[in-house]
């Protein structure tokens, strides 16, 4: 959406909304997440042995002003 103020000014106006209903890994599935195999490690599998399940959403605003000299 944009709005011209004067021949010289414009201003832009944006809104976005991203969102992941839901992003579900199963325990010991993945080796860089969450396997509990020997060696894998703590420090590279935080979630070892667990099941891993995602939700995400963001609202991502923008606003553009543009002055012509």
């Amino acid at each position: 959406m944009g709005y011209n103020f004067s021949d010289r000014l414009t201003v832009d106006l944006a809104l976005a909304y991203v969102y992941n209903d839901d992003h579900s890994i199963p325990k010991n599935t993945s080796k860089i997440l969450n396997s509990s195999a020997d060696g894998a490690g703590i420090i590279y599998n935080p979630y070892a042995g667990l099941d891993y399940e995602q939700k995400s959403e963001a609202y991502l605003p923008a606003i553009n002003i543009s002055y012509k000299w």
